[in-house]
C-alpha cells in the first residue's frame, strides 16, 4: 500500500521523466509463460517480444582465441591469461584496462605488462586480442525482460522468431530497446512463490483449513518474527544468507518495516551503516541528523537515509526539490552517473541556500 508505506508515486511515473518506468512482476516459476502468453494475447503478437541479449568476448576469451587463430602453442595464450589480474566479482579486467594508468587495477597487471614488452609473440597476440574484445560472440534470450509496443515491433526495430519455439525475440538488446521508447518490464520466476503455492495447498489439505490464504496471514506474526529472530530463514526469499541470518539475530525484528530496511541496508554501499541503524534502535542517543529538517525524513531509520524515496523527500525538503526534479537525482544517483550527480551537486547546493537559507559548506555536506 503506498500510502500506507509512504511510497512516492513520482518515482514511478512525473512529467520531469524522459524514460518510462521500471516494472518487476514477480510469478511463481511455473506460470511465467503463462503470463507472456498473457500480454501477447492481450496487446496482440506482432506488438509484445522477449529481448535478446549478446554475449561479447572479454579479455581472456579473446587472448585465447587470437592465440589459436595465430597458430601459436596453447601455452603463449594460457601464460597471458594467468598474468591477469584475478576477477573481481566475476569481472575481469579489460585488455584496455591493462595499459590505463587511470583503471583502478592498473598495479596489478605489471606481470602481464612485462610479458607484453619482453615477448614479440605475446605482443602480437594481445595486440590482435584488443582488436577482438568486446566484439558480440553469442546471442540468448533475457532471463525476465519483456519489450511491450503500442504499434507493431516490425515498425519500430527488427525482430526474428526462436527456431525452436516459435517465440518473438527483439535483435535489439534492452537499453537500445528503451531508448526507441519501448516498454520493458520484467516478468520474474520465482521459485519462492512456488514453495508458497505448493506450501499453502498442504496446509488447505492436511490442517483442516480448506480455506487457508496466505494473503490473509498479517503483517503482525509474532510467531514469524520469532523464527526470524532465531535467524530460522532458510528459504525464506532475501533472509537466507549467512549475513543476514546472523543480522536477524543481532537486531531483535519486531516490525515488517524492520525487515524492508535490513535487506535494503544488506547491500553494497549502505552495508557501512548497518551498526549505526542497529545502535540507533537500541539507543534514541545514537540517533544523529544532518540537518534538524531530516528528522521527519529518517526517524523511522534512526537517522540513515535508506530509501530512495528518503533521498526524494530530503532533496524535496532541504533544497526545494519537485519531487519530479528529486527523481533525476535519485537515478542519477542509483545509476552512479558521475557527470549527472557534478550537475546535481551545484542545483541542490543552490536550492537548499535560497529554500533554508544553509550555506554551501553545509549543503555539500548533506549531499
Amino acid at each position: 500500500d503506498p500510502i500506507e508505506h509512504g511510497l512516492l508515486f513520482e518515482r514511478f511515473l512525473n512529467p520531469e521523466r524522459i524514460s518510462m518506468p521500471d516494472i518487476d512482476l514477480d510469478f511463481d516459476e511455473r506460470r511465467r509463460s503463462e503470463m507472456i502468453r498473457y500480454a501477447t494475447e492481450k496487446y496482440g503478437e506482432d506488438r509484445v517480444a522477449q529481448i535478446i541479449t549478446y554475449g561479447t568476448i572479454k579479455s581472456k576469451q579473446s587472448i585465447k582465441d587470437a592465440t589459436r587463430v595465430l597458430g601459436y602453442p596453447y601455452v603463449i595464450g594460457e601464460k597471458l591469461t594467468k598474468a591477469l589480474p584475478p576477477s573481481v566479482m566475476g569481472k575481469d579486467i579489460s585488455l584496455a584496462g591493462v595499459f590505463d594508468s587511470q583503471d583502478s587495477r592498473h598495479g596489478e597487471a605489471g606481470e602481464f605488462r612485462e610479458l607484453y614488452n619482453s615477448d614479440p609473440d605475446s605482443k602480437k597476440v594481445v595486440d590482435l586480442a584488443r582488436g577482438l574484445e568486446g566484439l558480440k560472440r553469442q546471442w540468448g534470450v533475457h532471463a525476465a525482460g519483456v519489450i511491450l509496443s503500442r504499434e507493431p515491433l516490425l515498425d519500430v526495430i527488427p525482430i526474428h522468431r526462436r527456431e525452436a519455439d516459435g517465440a518473438i525475440i527483439t535483435q535489439f538488446d534492452m537499453g537500445a530497446c528503451e531508448s526507441t521508447g519501448l516498454l520493458k518490464m520484467d516478468f520474474l520466476g520465482l521459485k519462492t512463490l512456488t514453495v508458497i503455492d505448493d506450501a499453502q495447498k498442504l496446509v488447505r489439505k492436511h490442517r483442516g483449513k480448506p480455506d487457508f490464504d496466505i494473503e490473509k496471514v498479517g503483517f503482525d506474526d509474532a510467531a514469524t518474527f520469532a523464527l526470524l529472530n532465531e535467524a530460522k530463514t532458510i528459504g525464506v526469499f532475501q533472509l537466507e544468507s549467512g549475513g543476514m541470518q546472523s543480522l536477524c539475530r543481532q537486531f531483535g525484528i519486531s516490525v515488517i518495516d524492520e525487515i524492508v530496511a535490513l535487506i535494503a541496508l544488506y547491500r553494497p554501499g549502505p552495508m557501512q551503516f548497518i551498526p549505526d541503524y542497529i545502535k540507533g534502535k537500541k539507543d534514541a542517543n545514537h540517533v544523529k541528523y544532518a540537518h534538524p529538517l531530516l528528522e521527519k525524513v529518517a526517524k523511522e531509520t534512526y537517522g540513515i537515509l535508506v530509501y530512495q524515496e528518503q533521498v526524494m523527500e530530503a532533496a524535496r525538503v532541504i533544497a526545494g526539490y519537485t519531487l519530479g526534479g528529486a527523481d533525476m537525482l535519485r537515478r542519477a544517483m542509483g545509476k552512479k552517473i558521475r557527470e549527472e550527480m557534478e550537475k546535481q551537486r551545484d542545483i541542490f547546493v543552490a536550492g537548499a541556500k535560497a529554500t533554508n537559507d544553509i550555506d554551501k559548506k553545509k549543503a555539500e555536506e548533506i549531499f
